[in-house]
């Protein structure tokens, strides 16, 4: 009986499933669902970041310094 492809494997189970060459890895496999999962974890987090330093009092860096720009008109 043929192993199942990677592919097969995080489509099936869905678990991730690594690729690798002679016996380093060099990716992962993982489900669309668990690649959505994880896009819309990554959005809530970013904007959950910037929504608390929007709130923060906190004195920030201004635009034009974190920007590099040295022009002050």
């Amino acid at each position: 009986m043929l192993e199942p492809s990677a592919e097969e494997r995080a489509d099936r189970n869905d678990a991730p499933s690594a690729i690798t060459r002679r016996g380093k890895q060099l990716a992962a496999v993982v489900s669309i669902e668990t690649l959505r999962d994880y896009r819309e974890w990554e959005d809530r987090e970013i904007n959950r970041i910037i929504n608390e330093r929007m709130a923060s009092p906190a004195a920030g860096i201004p635009a034009r310094t974190s920007w590099g720009n040295t022009d002050t008109q």
